[in-house]
């Protein structure tokens, strides 16, 4: 059930991200390319704009919310640079169940990465 609301959701980023006119570089579904490392974890998806700089996001269901290797992959995810030669921030998305909307906003305060985190909240 959680793969399934992860796919979903993760599907429902890929849209988003293809309206936006992004690029796909890679993503965690079915026929496309996986995504590796970036720097010490691996994102579900990561898309690329017109202006070269990359769009990281992670889907999550309510319940991975409270593991602690998703607290600290949001920490690294939100806090990247495109490289030394580049200091863009790289946008971090989160993408996840509306329903758990609160209980992110929560975790992302707490941790004090709210203003750098972009939620995509789906309907599932």
């Amino acid at each position: 059930m959680a793969s399934e609301i992860h796919d979903s959701i993760l599907e429902g980023m890929l849209q988003y991200f293809e309206e936006k006119g992004y690029t796909i570089h890679c993503v965690d579904l079915t026929g496309y390319k996986k995504c590796e490392n970036v720097p010490t974890h691996v994102p579900d998806i990561i898309a690329v704009d017109p202006k070269g700089l990359w769009h990281i996001g992670e889907a999550e269901s309510c319940k991975a919310l409270e593991r602690y290797q998703t607290i600290k992959q949001f920490n690294a995810l939100s806090n990247l640079i495109m490289s030394n030669t580049d200091d863009r921030e790289i946008p971090f998305y989160v993408g996840i169940p509306e329903r758990c909307e609160i209980k992110l906003t929560n975790i992302l305060k707490e941790q004090n990465i709210d203003s750098k985190v972009h939620l995509l909240l789906f309907d599932i």
